[in-house]
């Protein structure tokens, strides 16, 4: 029963780890432990019961007492795991992040939260917990898993023999028997669970994009638009464009003329096969890769500074790039939507004779003007030099 009940709770936690994510390793492990028992000591006791009472009143209702009571508690503490105790834990964790006192620590912890889903995927714990209770190796773990539940069976009929209820000895020699039969069971069974878990386990590795977008109606504990909120304030406070000054070793007064504005989105990168990858509640998709692209216009060049951020765990800068481009080598400046941009959103495009470079932006009405206003002046200056 034990470990028929834990193969099915791990198929469950697998079906529904969107729900119960917040959970870790250990709690994982703890619970499927508990699963693997519960049914058994249940049933032991209500057995012992239910035996000492039909001894004097012949009841089928009576006999068959234990395995309804021990199914009911089972379904009841599976629907807590998955249903309830998950938003309670989500909730405590919200309230603690909420606590914090110093802003970038605060912002830094609502990131780290809403991408906690994708760095555990519960459906790769629940099957390597499982894994490591059925299988240690191939054979051997199903022979240690086999003797694990024959050792259960033999020490609840010991107890059940220690009761001096009616009927104990029968108990005491039943559960011995389906010891040995749950022994052998497992040990037939585990190389093909092996097998399928492995196969389980690929298939989540290989498919983590699907598995990440496929449930939009994940409760993160932070929403969409309060992450979004959280990297636009923290951008504003890195003050990207004066540093993008520095590190280009621009002149103020040559980008007078068109201010500069820094358009700053999730960056959807295939190469990156560690790339988190979430859809929203508002179908958008967002990763964990945040560019932030500084454009300064100079009588001469364009001039580029991109800052990338890793926020899987965090808001963790990674570095900067930057590009320069002469007005002549330029063969087009302009904005567009959809695309290549993996939310239809809009964006820059800059071609030359050689080369294309993109950048995507979430669209606000000053950053909206000030690309007007980058657009007139291509113009203008293309006009110029064509003359």
């Amino acid at each position: 029963m034990g470990w028929l009940s834990l193969l099915i709770t791990g198929f469950i936690f697998y079906k529904f780890y969107q729900k119960i994510w917040i959970y870790s390793r250990v709690t994982i492990v703890v619970i499927l432990i508990l699963v693997y028992f519960l049914p058994g000591i249940i049933m032991l006791i209500m057995s012992s019961m239910a035996f000492s009472m039909a001894m004097n009143h012949s009841s089928v209702l009576l006999s068959i007492l234990p395995s309804l009571i021990s199914i009911l508690v089972f379904i009841a503490f599976l629907a807590f795991v998955i249903f309830v105790l998950p938003k309670a834990v989500l909730k405590q964790r919200r309230m603690k992040i909420d606590a914090i006192y110093n802003e970038d620590e605060r912002a830094n912890e609502l990131v780290k939260l809403y991408f906690e889903y994708d760095r555990k995927l519960i459906g790769n714990i629940a099957i390597n917990a499982i894994k490591g209770i059925f299988n240690r190796g191939k054979v051997a773990g199903g022979k240690v898993a086999g003797e694990v539940a024959q050792g259960t069976f033999n020490t609840a009929g010991t107890i059940s023999g220690m009761t001096g209820l009616p009927g104990s000895g029968l108990i005491k020699s039943a559960m011995g028997g389906m010891g040995n039969l749950a022994n052998k069971g497992i040990q037939t069974v585990a190389s093909t669970a092996n097998a399928t878990m492995n196969t389980a386990n690929a298939a989540l590795n290989n498919s983590n994009t699907a598995s990440n977008t496929k449930y939009k109606t994940i409760d993160r504990g932070v929403s969409d638009e309060e992450l979004d909120e959280v990297l636009k304030d923290r951008m504003t406070k890195l003050d990207l464009l004066q540093n993008g000054i520095n590190s280009l070793q621009l002149d103020e007064t040559q980008i007078s003329e068109v201010p500069p504005v820094c358009l700053a989105d999730y960056y959807f990168d295939k190469s990156n096969k560690n790339l988190f990858i979430a859809k929203g509640n508002d179908s958008i998709i967002r990763t964990s890769c945040y560019l932030a692209n500084c454009l300064y216009f100079t009588k001469e060049q364009l001039s580029i500074c991109q800052y990338t951020f890793d926020i899987s765990n965090g808001i963790n800068y990674q570095g900067e790039n930057t590009k320069e481009y002469f007005w002549q080598d330029i063969t087009d400046f302009s904005s567009e939507s959809g695309g290549s941009m993996q939310n239809g959103q809009k964006s820059i495009v800059i071609k030359t004779s050689g080369s294309i470079y993109q950048c995507a932006y979430i669209e606000t009405p000053e950053i909206e003007r000030s690309i007007k206003g980058m657009a007139t002046y291509y113009r203008e200056l293309k006009k110029k030099l064509v003359k």
